[in-house]
């Protein structure tokens, strides 16, 4: 039986709490951390089957990961945009995310606050 705790889906919540940790330090190391993360991401979990994308894989614990015939559609809904997020040069996202009059709902998703 597979460990299931091993299992990377794509989700969203380190790369979010790295770019709040940026929003807020502005210390490199969690740009440095998101890069890695990013980087892994491609290697392992990138180019999956004819039409390319990213899925999920069975354990990080394997050199040579079995990919999951699956891409949640919060890759491109979450984690993808709290990517953008924690890379942008101009900080527009830093700024919103700290009082600058708008918030970032669970689901990644910029609102104006009232």
């Amino acid at each position: 039986m597979p460990d299931v705790d091993a299992h990377n889906i794509l989700r969203p919540e380190t790369v979010e709490s790295l770019f709040l940790m940026w929003a807020v330090t502005k210390k490199q190391k969690f740009r440095d951390e998101g890069w890695d993360i990013f980087r892994a991401f491609r290697r392992h979990c990138g180019d999956c089957g004819p039409a390319g994308g990213y899925c999920g894989i069975l354990s990080v614990k394997d050199a040579n990961p079995v990919k999951l015939d699956k891409m949640e559609s919060f890759w491109t809904a979450e984690t993808l945009k709290y990517f953008h997020c924690l890379f942008d040069d101009v900080t527009t996202c830093g700024d919103r995310a700290l009082g600058g009059g708008w918030i970032l709902n669970t689901e990644a998703h910029w609102l104006r606050a009232l």
